[in-house]
């Protein structure tokens, strides 16, 4: 009895970008946002942020878990905090893990608030993460798994990234190819976090004035 062989081919998953992705201009066809959050959390979240006043729902994190590059990624939340607060900003963190010291200690020193929701496990719970991150209108997060969610929810996200990132990020320009909602603020000195910030801030104010969303 005679069996007929196919001929199988493997490859890693990091490697496919080679051949799907191999120029710029393969990344033309690249939609802004590939996932898709829960929608009735979502609305719940949009009504509870619409209920709580006006103003722009910026959703933040600030630090990465990686075991190798995590503090070259990751900055203190009173700095980010500092940078960004604006009477009519709302401040909701989406930062995984157990931030409730850092956001109290915030409190007492500066008086700037961090919504958070008690209810939403963000390391456990993506589902519940994606929704809350759909119903913000800005995330401000350094390179970690929040901001990739949020990109490729295609949230309009402005991504604060160390003087030597990961590949995915490119060593300069301020747009991503592989994220097209994603805004890029470079370290221009390796470890400075206080002029990205600056940078950052005045883009804010910017984005205030404009009362529009940009890409």
């Amino acid at each position: 009895m005679s069996q007929e062989t196919e001929d199988v081919a493997y490859i890693s998953m990091g490697s496919l970008g080679t051949h799907l992705r191999p120029s710029l201009q393969a990344f033309s066809t690249s939609q802004a946002g590939f996932l898709v959050a829960d929608e009735p959390r979502r609305e719940r979240l949009v009504n509870r942020f619409r209920d709580g006043g006006h103003g722009l729902v910026c959703g933040i994190s600030w630090h990465s878990a990686h075991n190798v590059l995590g503090g070259s990624k990751s900055m203190a939340l009173e700095d980010l905090a500092r940078a960004l607060a604006r009477p009519n900003v709302r401040l909701v963190s989406l930062q995984y893990g157990d931030t409730s010291s850092e956001i109290t200690q915030l409190r007492e020193n500066t008086g700037i608030e961090i919504e958070t929701l008690d209810e939403i496990d963000a390391f456990h719970d993506l589902d519940g993460l994606a929704a809350l991150i759909d119903a913000c209108d800005l995330v401000i997060s350094v390179s970690n798994t929040t901001v990739h969610l949020a990109c490729g929810l295609g949230k309009p996200s402005w991504v604060l990234l160390q003087r030597v990132p990961l590949p995915r990020w490119g060593i300069e320009g301020c747009r991503s190819p592989w994220y097209p909602t994603a805004r890029l603020f470079r370290q221009h000195k390796r470890g400075d976090w206080p002029e990205v910030l600056k940078r950052v801030g005045t883009a804010l104010d910017s984005l205030l004035r404009d009362s529009a969303l940009p890409a």
